[in-house]
């Protein structure tokens, strides 16, 4: 259950370079998240989105 350990972080919490420093986040460790995630997992969010 330690971050450090895990191949794939899942978090529901953004992640920035000062979180992955205090957790101790390594570069080959992936983290489940990408820029604007929420508009694409979130139905309403993608309806506003392609609204827009």
């Amino acid at each position: 259950n330690d971050p450090k350990d895990a191949d794939i972080i899942w978090t529901s919490f953004q992640v920035d370079e000062e979180i992955k420093n205090t957790i101790g986040i390594k570069d080959h460790q992936y983290i489940n998240q990408f820029p604007f995630e929420a508009c694409l997992v979130m139905k309403h969010h993608l309806a506003e989105t392609i609204h827009k």
